[in-house]
């Protein structure tokens, strides 16, 4: 059995430990909570990066009820972040998960400013949506430009979302609007 005592030495089963051993210790210490203040670091910004965007979205049409055409999402995306802006990239139409249509053009280097809410309806028409029952099936995603491929990008929350977004996300957002709300500063 490991025993510290009140002056701090190390002692295993009633026997005092050697400098070496106890410096080792201490050393192995110090590494253990190096890791731990590391993880912790990660674990925030992942959850600052995760939680930073937010996209809202509906369908738009050309037309009226029954000569419905041109759909197209008008988005409502928000930038929580206090200090970093975002570039969006293009935006992925995906019918379950088969990818039904890109567009590249509509939102490509669309600036989100830190603290920003931006309106976007300019969107160019997605050709695989015919009438208002194929829209409900199609989930939008957007893409940022940070380089870092498929692994950051924004899903919508809209009519056509099929997959809604996951318990860790759901519940890492509720903590940050709660922290937001009591006034804990974020970044």
């Amino acid at each position: 059995m490991i025993i510290f005592t009140e002056d701090h030495r190390l002692y295993i089963e009633g026997e005092s430990v050697g400098f070496w051993a106890n410096t080792f210790s201490n050393f192995l210490g110090g590494v253990a909570a190096a890791i731990v203040v590391v993880a912790c670091y990660v674990g925030i910004q992942w959850f600052l990066r995760i939680t930073d965007l937010t996209l809202g979205y509906n369908w738009i049409f050309d037309g009226g009820k029954d000569n419905a055409h041109n759909f197209r999402p008008s988005f409502d995306i928000r930038n929580r972040s206090q200090s970093r802006s975002y570039k969006l990239a293009n935006i992925a139409y995906t019918r379950g998960r088969k990818l039904c249509g890109i567009d590249n053009k509509s939102v490509w280097g669309e600036s989100l400013e830190p603290g920003s809410i931006e309106f976007l309806d300019k969107i160019a028409p997605v050709p695989a949506i015919n009438d208002l029952a194929d829209s409900l099936q199609v989930e939008v995603t957007v893409r940022l430009q940070n380089g870092r491929g498929k692994h950051f990008y924004i899903r919508g929350s809209g009519p056509g979302q099929l997959n809604p977004a996951g318990k860790i996300k759901n519940f890492s957002f509720r903590v940050r609007d709660w922290l937001e709300e009591i006034g804990f500063p974020l970044e």
